[in-house]
């Protein structure tokens, strides 16, 4: 009886070390299943083995805790005009005031994956700290565009083109929004930007902090202007 005793504690005590070793989340609802990169989809938890599978596809992560969310693409006026239900989100995020908001957030980024056979030069992905999921992707290409918008059309469908001179291709499914962009980089070199936007965690995100005040917001205003008036 005592050696059943004891082999139930040990089996107790190393379920209890195993969860101590996973980062804890939100129970929360399922998010309906949109768009995908490397499996990660809506409803795909940050966890250890997922931080393990992303380091052996992209190499190690810069890691960022507390983040600003600036959803803009191409300018403020392009969103108005051709995403406005992005642009509305954005605006929710942040300050109409100049004040500087941060999000309860993880942020992992990814440069210099040369050596990882991959054709992306960067790789952003951010993920809600309450419920672990997704919150955005932004994933830059300084080559094979025509192949990654080839393949989005073969899984997602037909696009939708925003812009004059269709500058952004984009797909919407349950709410949540994939865009395909042509940009330039600081020498004027041309790439291509995808972005995915899980609306609905965003939802969840703001509805979180709403209630328990998890956002933090910063005057931007520099000490030495306020110390002078």
């Amino acid at each position: 009886m005592k050696l059943f005793q004891g082999v139930v504690v040990i089996l107790l005590l190393t379920g209890l070390v195993a969860a101590c070793g996973k980062e804890a989340a939100d129970v929360s609802p399922e998010n309906p299943e949109s768009f995908t990169f490397f499996d990660i989809g809506a409803n795909t938890p940050l966890n250890d083995g997922l931080r393990k599978a992303l380091r052996d596809k992209l190499g190690d992560a810069a890691v960022e805790k507390r983040n600003v969310i600036d959803l803009t693409v191409n300018s403020g006026d392009f969103m108005k005009q051709y995403l406005p239900r992005l642009d509305s989100l954005n605006r929710r995020l942040n300050s109409d005031v100049g004040i500087r908001v941060e999000h309860s957030t993880e942020k992992l980024r990814y440069r210099y994956m040369q050596k990882k056979n991959t054709p992306f030069s960067y790789v952003e992905l951010l993920f809600s700290d309450y419920t672990k999921k997704p919150l955005l992707f932004r994933i830059t290409s300084d080559r094979a565009g025509a192949e990654i918008a080839e393949t989005l059309k073969k899984k997602y469908g037909p696009p939708r083109v925003a812009g004059a001179q269709g500058r952004v291709f984009y797909w919407e499914k349950n709410r949540d929004v994939l865009m395909l962009s042509l940009v330039s980089d600081q020498f004027g070199n041309p790439g291509y930007e995808i972005i995915i936007c899980y609306v609905n965690s965003f939802e969840a995100l703001l509805q979180r902090e709403s209630s328990e005040g998890g956002r933090e917001k910063e005057n931007t205003i520099p000490g030495s202007v306020k110390d002078a008036f």
